[in-house]
C-alpha cells in the first residue's frame, strides 16, 4: 500500500489555500471597484449556498437511489460498498433525480465506468425500458 508524502500533502494544502484566498481576494477587489462592500458579501453567500445546495442534492439523490434499491446493488445484489451511479451523467446535463440513477456495488460501478461488463448496454436498456 502506498503511503502519501505527509511534505507532499502540506505542499498541496498550501497551494490550494493559495488558490483560495487568491479568489477571495480577487472577488473583494471586484467588489471594492464597484463601490459596495455588501454586494461583496452578497456575491459570497449566493456561492455558498450554491455550494451547499449541489452538496445537498448529490447526497439526497444518493439517498434516494439506496433506499429505492432497498440498500442492494441492482446489477448482482451486493449490500457492500454501494453508490449511485447516473444514467444521463450530469457533464451531460443529467439531472439529481432517482429516476436518473441506479444503486450499484463499487466492483459493478467501476465496471460500468470502465466498460468492462459486457452484457452493460443490454441491461441497462431493459432497465430503461421496464421503467418506462
Amino acid at each position: 500500500m502506498k503511503r502519501s508524502n505527509p511534505n507532499r500533502r502540506e505542499a498541496w494544502n498550501q497551494r490550494r489555500n493559495r488558490k483560495r484566498l487568491e479568489r477571495h481576494r480577487e472577488l473583494k477587489r471586484r467588489s471594492a471597484n464597484r463601490g459596495s462592500g455588501f454586494q461583496f458579501e452578497r456575491e459570497l453567500a449566493e456561492r455558498r449556498a450554491a455550494l451547499a445546495d449541489r452538496r445537498w442534492a448529490r447526497e439526497e439523490f444518493r439517498r434516494l437511489v439506496l433506499i429505492r434499491a432497498g440498500h442492494r446493488c441492482e446489477r448482482c445484489s451486493s449490500a457492500w460498498e454501494l453508490q449511485a451511479h447516473h444514467f444521463l451523467p450530469k457533464s451531460r446535463g443529467g439531472p439529481d433525480l432517482p429516476e436518473n440513477g441506479i444503486c450499484l456495488c463499487a466492483k459493478c460501478h467501476r465496471g460500468v465506468h470502465d466498460h468492462t461488463v459486457e452484457d452493460w448496454a443490454s441491461w441497462i436498456d431493459s432497465r430503461k425500458a421496464g421503467a418506462a
